[in-house]
């Protein structure tokens, strides 16, 4: 923008896909860089061959708040590879693994629920299937989760959660959790008692933007 060229959204995440995957040789897919650079709630439709295209979910304001409000984010304090959990996903694709091949498929399976879900406005439904996709991950590779994570997750279940994932690929990082509002308060006690810290947030519906440019 400084030096007057004009590029879409779409180029930008392109370019920043090709910068990670390609030029530093991370074994990633298209959808961080995507979701970043449009913002909101976005459906991508990734072919074969790569190319993406991109849709948007749209909710009211009061079902978008009423998710956000459900919805609580925890650091885990762990410092995870990721690239390590990505190449042992990535092998166990490339040589046609069953467990992994199979998870993958079902995973995109529950995606396309997930999106039901969330146009229909069953949160409920919703947490369950986060729960149903996080059971499968875990068949994906033995580094999405150890036995604190395994605990974490118990513990958040017993307490009102009906679903959750490790964001990313998993080992560590934040743990996102749906919880219906009457259960939130106590999740999030026990949680931090555990030594998680709970973090707050909100859905981004811009994506990326210019806000400034000194002249």
């Amino acid at each position: 923008t400084y030096s007057g060229k004009r590029i879409s959204k779409h180029q930008l995440a392109e370019q920043a896909y090709r910068v990670e995957a390609i030029l530093a040789g991370r074994p990633i897919g298209k959808h961080d860089q995507y979701v970043s650079i449009f913002g909101g709630m976005r459906i991508l439709d990734i072919n074969k061959m790569g190319r993406v295209r991109v849709s948007k979910l749209v909710l009211s304001k009061p079902a978008l708040s009423a998710l956000n409000s459900n919805i609580l984010l925890f650091y885990t304090g762990i410092r995870r590879n990721s690239i390590s959990i990505l190449n042992l996903q990535k092998a166990g694709i490339e040589k046609g693994r069953k467990e992994v091949v199979g998870s993958m498929q079902e995973i995109q399976e529950i995606g396309f629920q997930i999106m039901d879900a969330i146009k229909t406005q069953s949160y409920e439904r919703f947490g369950s299937l986060l729960h149903r996709h996080w059971e499968v991950k875990k068949r994906v590779s033995w580094k999405v989760a150890d036995s604190r994570v395994n605990k974490w997750y118990a513990i958040a279940r017993a307490n009102g959660a009906l679903g959750g994932k490790i964001m990313g690929p998993g080992g560590g990082g934040f743990f996102m959790f749906y919880c219906p509002w009457v259960h939130r308060v106590n999740l999030r006690k026990k949680m931090e008692k555990v030594g998680l810290s709970h973090v707050e947030y909100r859905f981004d519906l811009e994506g990326v933007k210019v806000i400034r440019i000194d002249t």
